[in-house]
Parts: C-alpha cells; structure tokens; sequence
C-alpha cells in the first residue's frame, strides 16, 4: 500500500506545485483519486485516506466539466465514511463532501441535494463531535 499511497499523495501534490496540470490532466486525476478510494487492499484506510486528502486539493484547479461526470460518484463513495470510527476518516470526507457542493448545480443538482438529505443526519450529528477538527468541518 505504500507505492500508491505515496503515488496519491504525489498527485494531490500536483495542485501546489503546478495547478495548470491539474487543470489540463484533471480527468485522469480525478479517476486515479476515485480508484485510490476503492482499493480493496486498503485495510487500514490509508490510501483511502489520503486520496480524499488529495482530491480536495485538486478540485480547486480541476475543470467543472471533468468534475461533473463523477461528482456522484464521488459523493456516493464518500458518504458512508462520515460514520467511520476514525477521526480522520471523518473529517477527510466531510471536508471533500463541502468541497464538491461547489460543482452541484445545473445537471447534478438533484442527485446531489439527495446525497445531502441522505447524510444530513449524519452531517448534524457531527457538529456535537467530540473532535473539534471534525465538528467545524460539518
């Protein structure tokens, strides 16, 4: 897991060191993010972990059409960590969720709205955490 955890991390790395990359190959980032999220081999999460780091980076260079055919996707794969017992776990994915609200209009917008509905519970829940870097994140 080490190799592709560092391989991610080198990726996100991209959005500070050259965000014009991120903008011009952001379709393949992006698909690299989500496959990092579903690595199987990943007990522990750390990959996971850091791919939702990552992706948070880029989708501040990335393009809104690149973004916008998987943005439920991403959505969808990230909501069940807003329960996970790790703190981090947590506020990666909550944080990557309010980053995403920025490209859910037009198309998306009901998909997404849904996704909301369906995590705000969750998302509420955790503005009583006991982690403060989790609470200010919902």
């Amino acid at each position: 897991a080490l190799p592709i955890l560092l391989a991610i991390r080198g990726l996100g790395n991209i959005a500070s060191g050259s965000p014009g990359q991120v903008l011009k190959h952001g379709a393949q980032l992006l698909t690299s993010m989500i496959n990092a999220m579903d690595d199987k081999d990943d007990g522990n999460n750390v990959v996971t972990l850091e791919a939702k780091s990552s992706l948070s980076k880029i989708l501040e260079y990335v393009d809104e059409k690149d973004i916008r055919s998987v943005l439920i996707h991403i959505a969808i794969r990230i909501r069940p960590f807003f329960d996970s017992e790790k703190d981090e776990l947590r506020k990666a994915s909550i944080t990557l969720f309010g980053k995403l609200t920025k490209f859910s209009k037009g198309n998306n917008e009901d998909v997404f709205f849904e996704q909301i509905i369906n995590g705000l519970v969750t998302l509420l829940l955790h503005l009583q955490d006991p982690r403060h870097e989790v609470d200010r994140k919902s």
